[in-house]
This record gives structure tokens, sequence and C-alpha cells, in this order.
């Protein structure tokens, strides 16, 4: 199967990905693909890594996949941790952090969009990493309960509140359950090492219901958070909430993806512990998720 995808795609490039014998070998090439690679997945790598995925979502997976981010992750993250992927869509950061931490490791992956959720749970099958990750079928909010959900298919753009603009189309609303990380550790007498939290601009509400978790892991525990800001207020949130929810963890923001202003720009944060004491957690306007 490996073989025949890059033999596919010399041939593309030879004769040009545009050409009139590209376009038409294209579809079937394509067939072949998803045939051959449906069951046990095409051969693949992200970011250096050897796994095997869907080839109908390789383009959702890229092989330089937030390269920048792993880059830090790989010197930071150690064998025998355990990661917390907050909206881990289909798994492409599951299978790195598997990676990561090895078989002595665990990685649990919270995700809600039951389609999304379908195809991750067939690349941990495919990898052989089922005694690595535990799936939680649950979105990630303030406080335990339920939240509605807007879904298009497997894309990661899906999330809660409302559908986002590019996909109203093809979105549907659903009920899905959402659990606050503070209780759900401490009913599952967890201590994760590393949070990694990508939630379509519900930030603010993780923070919210993770605070007593970060404070008392202290420097022991990592967090990053892919920030979304344009969407901030269509989960209720805005600039001051999150930065004063980051601040009252006694952490300091730090961008990684470039970001002049992170609480402006869209782009990844290390939510690096501060020398200075927590700050008294400003009032709870997320106590409850949007519905």
């Amino acid at each position: 199967m490996s073989l025949f995808y890059r033999v596919a795609r010399s041939a593309s490039r030879v004769v040009g990905p545009t050409s009139v014998a590209a376009r038409m070998c294209r579809p079937i090439a394509e067939r072949i693909i998803r045939l051959v690679g449906g069951r046990s997945g095409l051969a693949w790598e992200i970011n250096g890594i050897a796994c095997r995925i869907n080839p109908r979502l390789r383009a959702q997976l890229a092989r330089t996949y937030d390269a920048h981010l792993y880059a830090i992750l790989r010197e930071r993250v150690r064998p025998g941790q355990l990661c917390l992927d907050i909206g881990a869509n289909i798994g492409a950061w599951v299978i790195q952090f598997a990676h990561l931490v090895g078989p002595t490791g665990r990685v649990v992956a919270f995700e809600p969009n039951p389609a999304a959720r379908a195809e991750l749970e067939a690349h941990i099958r495919i990898n052989r990493l089922e005694s690595i990750v535990r799936v939680v079928p649950a979105a990630v909010g303030a406080a335990h309960g339920e939240v509605t959900f807007f879904a298009a298919g497997s894309d990661g753009m899906s999330r809660i509140g409302e559908p986002n603009p590019h996909l109203v189309a093809e979105s549907i609303h659903l009920r899905v359950p959402v659990v606050a990380l503070d209780g759900w550790c401490r009913e599952n007498g967890l201590e994760p090492d590393w949070l990694l939290i990508d939630v379509e601009g519900h930030e603010g509400h993780v923070l919210a219901g993770a605070a007593e978790l970060i404070r008392s892991r202290g420097a022991a525990l990592g967090v990053v958070v892919e920030l979304h800001p344009a969407l901030w207020p269509a989960s209720g949130t805005d600039r001051g909430e999150v930065a004063g929810r980051i601040a009252a963890v006694g952490r300091r923001l730090i961008p990684l993806s470039g970001q002049n202003d992170p609480y402006a720009e869209y782009g990844h944060a290390l939510l690096e512990s501060s020398d200075e004491p927590p700050i008294e957690t400003p009032p709870n306007r997320l106590v409850r998720n949007p519905s």
C-alpha cells in the first residue's frame, strides 16, 4: 500500500498534478488507495512518527502536523507520563502523545463528536494503541452537565455553542455530555502531567473547570492551549475573562506560534507556571456551559 501511494505521488509530480493525465488517473488511484488501505490503514508519518491512518482522512493528518508544537513537546514530554488531549478529534495528537509517552505512559482523549470519535477509535485500533489510550466520549468545560454541540462529520472545526460559519450547511446539532477536569480527574484518581486544549473557542470554560487541578499540580503539570480569540464571543467569554482565568491559576501565557498578541491572534500558547502566587479567582461567569 505504501509503495503504491509513493509511486502514485511520484507519477503525479512527474506529469504535473494539474495535467490531463493526472486528473484522469487521480480518481482511480484514490479508489485503490481507499480500498487497499481501508482495513489496515495507510502507512503514514506524522512529524516523523510512523503510523497508520484512514487514507480518506490523510488531508486532515498532515505529515507536518503542528510541527512547531511537536518540536517543543518532544523535548518536554517524558516516557511514562499521562497526557490529556482535550478535543482529540480524529487522533493526530493522540498518535504523537502515545509515541512520546511510550508503552508505560497513558493518553486520555476527550472527544464529544461521534463521527470524529469513531475515526479516533479506528486510528487507535489500527495503530495498536489500546493499552495506552483511553477515549472519553464527552466535551470538557466549566462544570459537569450537557451541552449543545454542532458537528460537521469528523471536521476538527466542529464546536460547542454555534456552528462554524464555514460548515453551517453540513452541521447538525446534538446534545453531548460535558465534564469539568477538576471533578473528572478527582473521580478517576488521575494526576495528569500534560493538558493539550483545543476546543474551538471554548478555552475559557475548560480552564474554569480545571482551576483546582492546575493550581494543585503546579509546575508538574504542563498546559498547552490552542487559542481562538475570534471565537470567544460565541462561547460567552472574552479577552479579559480568559486572561483572568490564566492569571488565577498562577500561569503566564507564552506564545508558541509567533503571535505578537496571543490574546488577539490565533495560535498555540504554553501556560507557564508563574513565580508569583495565584491571584484570587475572578467572579465566575463560566459556571454554566453555553447551550
